[in-house]
């Protein structure tokens, strides 16, 4: 019983750590301007590459979201395959 007590207190120390210590620290920033040198080159042309496929109301269906949904059905169909 003793025992439990110990762990518990060590897991809610740590837990509290890292729970107030984490937004206590503030991030490093760096400016969003390009450097000097890269200033004077010509723009990148447009690809026509759109990375949000469809969005309505507050529902954002992205490229990654779909691809994230490929792989899980294809690992879930992989295992229901093994059993």
């Amino acid at each position: 019983m003793l025992q439990l007590r110990r762990l518990g207190l060590l897991c809610g120390a740590i837990f509290l750590l890292t729970a107030l210590g984490a937004d206590g620290v503030p991030p490093v920033l760096q400016p969003r301007a390009p450097p000097p040198p890269f200033e004077g080159l010509d723009p990148v042309p447009a690809t026509g590459y759109r990375y949000v496929l469809l969005h309505v109301f507050f529902i954002t269906v992205t490229h990654r979201c779909v691809v994230l949904r490929m792989w899980h059905e294809a690992l879930r169909m992989w295992h229901e395959a093994r059993m």
